[in-house]
């Protein structure tokens, strides 16, 4: 869980920031936030963002891929009607057009409705920004939202009322082959909106040696989500650049409900020692109607395309819509109980002793994404996590240095993945189990006056165990995701101009060994150890009301990828997704 905190409104002071960068390719970016008191302990937040940031990969027209293009908003309204009444509304907008992230060929199968112009188009990594990708580089995310808190003090305990309701309208294009031809070019729309409501009692009692959250959660989710995928030149006499194709139309439609009541209560044994139990009961329940269609013409197309997507021979010479699915409705529910245990020791001299036991949960789907009919749209179940947790924290030096450490072990049964299958090319599968062991330890000092280095260290061994056959040969492997080491270094030195202000020089470092993108560990599915470094200069007035840096990202100017998945079996194809490069910017910035 991402825990992303904002700003609550000021009632006490009228204040403000602005900020503006310049980058390369082109970047702009207009931040800004004021802060206005109402009157009482009312008050008004309200912030804006504006980026914008030329793309960085480049076809051989000259269109460019990975473009940003990005502005919203957020208002605040802090309101407090009585005394030990608050209310705080929230409403935030937000626009994205940038580009679709930039995808290459990395290796190509000769199937028979490939053109063999397509083999050229291979990535070249002495040209590792070059792209070939067919379709128009468009993509559209338009997100709102609005959420009421009220907050009510009842003198031994806190009531709290949550609301909260989003909307996306997304709109995307890919091109997973990374060529000119449209082998497997996507259009992509999804609609979705939620609302949910929690309640919560939180309090102290036993002479606040007892704290204590109860309360009960509702969510509702309605999305829909077509998808357009244009595969397969119409005839061979069409191999050329952007030409017409076969098209495959699939649509989604779901429903989901989710219910829960929780609670949690930490009691203090004695002053140093306390001991937290809490639990959580799930219900899920989920609806979805899904159907598509062909529109195949495989006249001059050869059997082997036939066949690959599961057509029978009678449709040869022919130019046929076909419905495979026509509103095909399924529904599963999910329940689970997740307990959380956790005992704590603090002594005197800043030394605190943690350790814990947590049950995750994850309800399960639907896999919509359909080739030949089915009697029901295909679903997979629930996984669930055991995790267990150890560790300190600690303070040495009058606070001067700070060492935090902590090891895991995790246990996944069924855990859900994303396996290759010939009947629906990707689905979800509950892939057996899996586990996790490994540490993490953060360092913080400032030894030195001005001077502030952060390190941090972590180990992580996972392995798939017990997977059924049904899944593909993945016992043993790797999660994707998951390198088994990283590292990173940071280091902020405040050099005093006296009134002149402060410079304060800033460098971090961050490592990770090879990770993969799928359960699988194929080749063209993983990025190798990456190191990159990132560096700022910042110059404050002795007010610390203005500021002025320079700044680079990926100083190194490192190359690697994002994503990658080889689906030379399935698709005939094993495609990437390139990081961004090395950048260079300035930002000024204003504090009032």
């Amino acid at each position: 869980a991402i825990n992303v905190p904002f700003r609550t409104p000021d009632p006490d002071a009228l204040s403000g920031s602005a900020r503006a960068t310049y980058g390369s390719r082109d970047r702009i970016d207009l931040d800004g936030g004021l802060n206005l008191p109402l009157g009482g302990d009312n008050a008004l937040r309200v912030s804006g963002f504006f980026r914008e940031q030329d793309g960085f990969a480049r076809r051989f027209d000259g269109v460019r891929f990975g473009r940003i293009d990005r502005h919203g908003g957020r208002a605040a309204l802090r309101l407090a009607p009585t005394d030990n009444v608050t209310i705080d509304l929230t409403a935030d907008y937000s626009l994205d057009k940038s580009n679709p992230a930039p995808s290459v060929l990395r290796a190509i199968a000769p199937l028979p409705f490939f053109p063999p112009q397509a083999a050229a188009e291979v990535q070249d990594p002495r040209n590792f920004y070059r792209v070939f990708n067919s379709n128009l580089p468009e993509s559209r995310n338009r997100v709102y939202g609005f959420a009421g808190t009220i907050t009510v003090d009842l003198g031994a305990a806190t009531l709290k009322s949550i609301t909260a309701y989003r909307n996306l309208d997304s709109f995307s294009t890919s091109d997973p082959d990374g060529t000119r031809f449209r082998l497997y070019d996507q259009d992509q729309t999804t609609r979705q909106n939620q609302i949910s409501q929690e309640l919560q009692l939180a309090g102290d009692a036993f002479d606040d040696r007892l704290n204590y959250l109860i309360g009960a959660y509702y969510f509702r989710e309605r999305a829909r989500q077509e998808l357009l995928l244009c595969f397969a030149p119409i005839s061979n006499s069409t191999f050329v650049p952007f030409g017409p194709c076969n098209t495959w139309t699939q649509g989604n439609n779901q429903k989901t409900e989710s219910y829960a009541v929780f609670g949690r209560g930490r009691f203090n044994l004695t002053p140093q020692f306390s001991v937290t139990l809490g639990g959580r009961y799930t219900w899920d329940e989920k609806d979805i109607v899904s159907n598509q269609f062909f529109d195949f013409r495989p006249d001059a197309v050869g059997p082997g395309a036939v066949f690959g997507f599961g057509l029978p021979p009678a449709l040869l010479g022919q130019r046929t819509t076909i419905p495979i699915v026509t509103n095909l409705p399924a529904n599963r529910s999910f329940r689970q109980f997740t307990p959380k245990v956790g005992v704590e020791y603090k002594n005197d001299d800043g030394l605190l002793l943690f350790a814990s036991y947590t049950k995750g949960f994850r309800s399960g789907g639907f896999n919509g994404r359909l080739i030949a009919p089915q009697p029901t749209v295909p679903s997979f179940d629930a996984d669930t996590n055991d995790a267990f947790e150890a560790g300190f924290k600690s303070e040495f030096l009058d606070r001067r240095v700070r060492l935090n450490g902590t090891a895991f072990y995790q246990k996944y049964k069924g855990i859900q993945q994303t396996i290759a299958d010939p009947a629906v090319q990707f689905r979800v599968a509950n892939a057996g189990d899996a586990r996790l062991y490994g540490f993490e330890l953060e360092l913080n000092t400032a030894l030195v006056d001005g001077l502030r280095v952060d390190a941090s260290l972590g180990y992580t061994n996972s392995r798939f165990q017990d997977v059924p056959v049904t899944v593909g040969p993945i016992n043993g492997n790797n999660l994707p995701f998951a390198p088994e080491w990283t590292a990173s270094v940071s280091a902020d030195y405040d050099i005093d101009l006296g009134g002149a202000g402060t410079l304060t020089p800033h460098v971090d470092w961050r490592l990770q060994s090879r990770v993969f993108f799928s359960p699988f560990n194929l080749p063209f599915e993983q990025q190798g150890p990456l190191g990159q470094w990132n560096g700022r200069l910042t110059w404050a007035d002795a007010s610390k009301r203005f500021s002025l840096s320079v700044y680079g990202l990926n100083l190194t100017d490192e190359e690697f990828y994002t994503f990658g998945q080889n689906a030379l079996t399935a698709q005939g194809v094993a495609y990437s997704y390139i990081g961004r490069p090395r950048e260079f910017g300035v930002t000024a910035g204003l504090r009032f």
